[in-house]
């Protein structure tokens, strides 16, 4: 498969661009702004298990800056442990956020589960060939089914932020975008990015892990939820059925 080089790849802090599906100028990335509607894109998978699913949060547009400031509810002492992310930080530590997202205004898409295993990117740094380009096909399939269906449900143009792929599929992705250009929706901004530089794509982790939980069922099983005090468990079930009231996809 081709892969994206060096020169495609911006000094913005490790963020890839594309714009309307091709490499934009320094320019029209200095004058970049944030202000259309926009997909969050990134996969959820637990350590232990090996059903991987693609999770997109929309916002309207002008919403981002809102967006982001819900990660500011966290307790500054937890980023002592890096990033903060729904993998690191507790149900109960989550639930201030959870109220302060929910009375914004989105909507959350899903995949089906694929079978990928959780360290991939090590297999296929040992494996290359056939398991490389097995679960790149499943993934991009599952990618583009899901995005086609975000944009289809929201007209004018959509910026799409993604966390930074577990399989090296830059360019794939850049074709699939056009794909769904050239069928006339108005893809704007593709941003590629670890998910430390974006802030909403943190306010998204926290919201794909959750529906992760709650599609297999781990949410019910959670210790650390069926262990909480009579209050905040009422809290956090209302949370559940009104993330469950954003989903778009099931």
């Amino acid at each position: 498969m081709a892969r994206v080089r060096s020169r495609n790849r911006t000094s913005d802090k490790g963020k890839i661009h594309f714009y309307k599906g091709r490499i934009p100028t320094q320019h029209e990335i200095d004058i970049k702004d944030d202000q259309e509607q926009a997909l969050f894109v990134d996969e959820v998978q637990q350590a232990s298990s090996e059903k991987m699913r693609i999770v997109i949060t929309w916002i309207p547009k002008g919403q981002r800056s809102r967006f982001r400031k819900s990660m500011n509810v966290f307790d500054p002492k937890l980023k002592s442990r890096g990033e903060v992310k729904y993998a690191n930080t507790s149900p109960e530590e989550r639930i201030d956020f959870y109220e302060d997202v929910l009375k914004q205004d989105f909507n959350v898409y899903d995949s089906v589960s694929m079978d990928i295993p959780y360290n991939v990117v090590e297999i296929v740094g040992k494996r290359q060939g056939h398991f490389s380009g097995y679960w790149e096909s499943r993934y991009l399939y599952q990618l583009e089914a899901v995005i086609r269906q975000a944009v289809a449900d929201h007209t004018g143009y959509i910026d799409l932020v993604m966390d930074k792929p577990p399989l090296d599929i830059i360019e794939e992705i850049r074709l699939m975008c056009n794909r769904i250009i050239g069928e006339g929706y108005q893809i704007r901004w593709v941003t590629i990015s670890p998910s430390r530089h974006v802030t909403e794509l943190q306010s998204h982790d926290m919201i794909a892990g959750l529906d992760y939980d709650i599609s297999t069922g781990w949410v019910q099983r959670d210790k650390s939820v069926l262990n909480m005090t009579t209050d905040r468990r009422k809290r956090y079930d209302a949370i559940i059925e009104r993330l469950k009231s954003k989903l778009r996809s099931r």
